[in-house]
């Protein structure tokens, strides 16, 4: 199995390392004062459910559009790619896997789960599709965030258990970087949300997109270090 676990340390102890080294070399210079992105093209496909898709929201508002957007502001020349679906479970997210390939993207944001447990589908289920689809998209050497909600209130306490510890058991056992406050400051806020005091609104999109990108930042830097680093190699 070829994925990239460093032994037995924690993705957020690697996070933690990379983000320091981060804010060693990635501090921008005073030539760097504009907006102008980077040179070198990353992209990341968002695989989530309706949290993520831009449900009811205009194109320029949507989560993927936003972060595209502040992406960019940060310098980093990224392609969001959107494969998010209204009401998408960890099945039909598996289901996208030679899509998401496809893309060769540099990184998966992985946001499922959510509708899983709001149908019914048992917590094994959910767990064996997170696994196949990380561990296959890990083989690739694809740097991945995995973001989990909260568990929804009609759960069970075995089964809200379980949710939880599916992620934190995918997070010890794959080198992904996991971002578990999605909807922190969000969730029941009328100024952040639809009608439905769930779903985020333009303004708690933008709440997200700049909580949830410090989490990529560290990533995407080095991803654009190693590339520059192995085309060097070849000259």
């Amino acid at each position: 199995m070829k994925n990239r676990v460093h032994g037995n340390t924690p993705a957020w102890v690697r996070l933690a390392l990379v983000a320091a080294l981060c804010a060693l070399f990635c501090a921008p210079t005073q030539a760097q004062t504009d907006n102008t992105p980077t040179s070198d093209l990353l992209k990341v496909v968002v695989l989530g459910d309706s949290l993520t898709s831009g449900f009811q929201l205009a194109e320029k508002d949507s989560f993927t559009a936003q972060l595209e957007y502040y992406a960019r502001s940060q310098r980093y020349n990224v392609k969001i790619i959107n494969m998010s679906r209204i009401s998408q479970t960890s099945a039909q997210g598996l289901y996208r896997l030679d899509e998401i390939l496809a893309a060769k993207p540099d990184m998966v944001l992985i946001q499922l789960g959510y509708n899983d447990a709001l149908q019914g589908i048992s917590m094994r289920e959910l767990s064996k599709n997170l696994n196949t689809l990380i561990h296959n998209i890990s083989y690739h050497d694809i740097y991945m965030v995995l973001v989990r909600t909260a568990p929804p209130p009609s759960m069970g306490l075995n089964d809200k258990r379980d949710y939880e510890y599916i992620y934190l058991q995918l997070v010890a056992v794959y080198n992904a970087v996991p971002y578990f406050s999605l909807l922190d400051g969000v969730l029941g806020n009328p100024g952040m949300t639809l009608d439905d005091n769930t779903h985020p609104n333009a303004r708690g999109t933008q709440l997200i997109v700049s909580r949830l990108f410090p989490i990529m930042q560290p990533l995407l830097h080095y991803r654009l270090q190693m590339r520059r680093y192995k085309a060097s190699q070849k000259r």
